[in-house]
């Protein structure tokens, strides 16, 4: 604590005798938060951060180095990349499969989507779909009216479809997966967001990865309808691409957890009912199932060269409620899973790194206190400062990691278009931190 320094309570125009001086200090302004704490802790919560800051930038730049490495090819003789896929496969013995489409006030996209569902090249009397409807406007009424109009055109002819809707949106899309999977026929499940557009050879091309009886499920990569629509899809995209190009690719050809990212993707029955199927007590139900899936012994297939697009949410709004989901839902998973994790026989290192992949969100606001410290930080010349050039290193992580997969895109330098999408993919990153901490 700094020394008390007397107060000479005598004014210029007015003497206040010490009979009548103030036996009770005066009450202290209002000062901001770090201004309460002292130089020690506040060099402590400091290291602390940077500290923190510096792991996750590392891993990220472990990831583009091995990305780098051995870019990811469909031929690799790697065991642990993507099995050869084939164009097509005999229709003689294909499974029956289940789509679930969760729907929830998808007026503007849920036909696009259906029309996708039925154009699947698979055996119409082995297809089952189901419209998981949770809707409260008049997406209902359009789902009928294009279940009307396929029908009549014989688009239809030999496919199961349903049309569900619950009384009570209870654990929301969880709960509408779950309790359709109650009612499916399929030996596989199929799942596609309402602003997914699924290629007709999807099935053809997923399904022999469960020629591996401890193949889960098998996920497909995004791609984008929309990434020229502005500055904030751009964004979006490069954030998007950096998961599917280079932290997906890394983490399957390692070895380590891998990530069902809710659509885009198959599961096997079996694997889903064993593991105890859909739950809704985080908001990312889906990363939820993954890592349940794994810490099982099952396994998680992930197939870059299969691309379902996307539509990228145009208003900021929709972004922030996306975001929100995701940051939150993925620290609620890691408060859920870390101690069955820990407590797992899977290897230290691969224990590690799916610590480092749930809590990844919780960067940004690590970020933004980074930026509250610095300054008092720097005014107290601390030591800390001395390894400034190590943490410029790990800073380097992010940025080369969406360089990477911009550049395995593109296949030439970055123009100017993908030079402002860093900046506005940096900017919605606050956003993420303000997530992390009204959950905490």
């Amino acid at each position: 604590m700094p020394p008390q320094i007397p107060v000479d309570l005598t004014y210029a125009d007015q003497r206040i005798a010490p009979s009548h001086r103030c036996s009770q200090p005066p009450q202290a302004m209002a000062s901001p938060p770090l201004a309460t704490i002292g130089p020690a802790s506040l060099l402590l919560l400091y290291g602390l951060d940077i500290t923190l800051l510096a792991v996750y930038g590392l891993y990220a730049l472990f990831q583009t180095l091995v990305f780098w490495q051995q870019p990811a090819s469909p031929d690799s003789d790697d065991v642990k990349t993507s099995p050869k896929i084939g164009p097509e496969i005999d229709p003689a013995p294909c499974p029956n499969v289940t789509l679930q489409l969760p729907i929830y006030n998808e007026r503007h996209v849920v036909q696009r989507l259906i029309e996708a569902a039925t154009a699947l090249d698979w055996p119409a009397e082995k297809l089952q779909i189901q419209i998981l409807d949770d809707s409260t406007d008049d997406t209902s009424d359009q789902i009928r009216a294009v279940l009307s109009r396929l029908e009549a055109a014989g688009k239809t002819q030999g496919i199961s479809i349903e049309h569900c809707q619950r009384r009570d949106r209870a654990h929301f899309k969880a709960g509408a997966l779950q309790q359709g999977l109650a009612t499916a026929t399929g030996a596989f499940i199929a799942i596609f967001d309402a602003d997914f557009i699924p290629p007709p050879n999807f099935l053809q091309r997923t399904l022999p990865a469960f020629d591996d009886a401890t193949t889960g499920c098998v996920q497909a990569r995004w791609g984008h309808l929309n990434p020229n629509s502005s500055l904030l899809t751009r964004a979006q995209a490069v954030g998007i691409d950096g998961h599917f190009i280079v932290e997906q690719q890394v983490r399957h050809r390692l070895g380590a957890f891998l990530n069902f990212n809710g659509t885009a993707g198959v599961w096997r029955r079996d694997c889903l009912e064993q593991v105890g199927g859909w739950q809704g007590d985080t908001l990312t139900e889906d990363l939820d199932l993954s890592y349940r899936l794994q810490l099982q012994g099952w396994h998680i297939v992930y197939l870059p060269e299969v691309v379902v697009p996307a539509e990228l949410p145009v208003q900021l709004s929709a972004l922030k409620r996306q975001q929100f989901r995701w940051a939150k839902g993925s620290i609620q998973t890691a408060i859920k899973l870390w101690r069955p994790l820990w407590r797992s026989p899977q290897p230290r290192w691969r224990k590690l790194l799916a610590t480092l992949h749930l809590t990844q969100y919780a960067v940004h606001p690590l970020m933004v206190l980074n930026l509250l410290l610095i300054l008092p930080i720097s005014l107290e010349h601390s030591p800390l400062l001395n390894f400034a050039p190590l943490f410029t290193v790990a800073a380097l992580g992010p940025p080369l990691m969406y360089w990477a997969a911009l550049g395995e895109l593109e296949g030439e330098e970055l123009g100017e278009d993908e030079r402002r999408s860093f900046a506005a993919w940096r900017s919605h990153r606050v956003g993420d931190a303000w997530s992390v901490w009204a959950f905490c």
